[in-house]
């Protein structure tokens, strides 16, 4: 769900960044991949148009901090939740303010 809002809302030449995310966002999205630089999260960021944090599998510690961290810097635009009450985010989508 998260993949396809993705692909209905962001431009076709909008990048993605996200821990695990390449086939899905290539696959569902058709949108381009951008690749984290741990050791210069600030290039990754300035690369990317969206930023994708999801619980499906293991989240880099690195990058969730910085997200933390740089909060100022994303605005949220979609959250998928795996609850009907809405409570338990299973993927958050940020915008990167550029």
């Amino acid at each position: 769900e998260a993949f396809l809002w993705i692909k209905d809302n962001t431009p076709k030449n909008a990048v993605i960044l996200g821990d695990g995310t390449d086939p899905y966002t290539i696959y569902y999205s058709e949108r381009n991949v951008a690749n984290w630089n741990l050791t210069n999260m600030d290039s990754s960021f300035a690369s990317a148009d969206y930023v994708v944090l999801h619980r499906f599998e293991h989240q880099t510690q690195q990058a969730v901090d910085y997200i933390n961290n740089h909060s100022s810097n994303l605005s949220p635009v979609k959250i998928v939740f795996f609850d009907e009450a809405q409570k338990e985010p299973a993927v958050i989508i940020y915008k990167v303010n550029k």
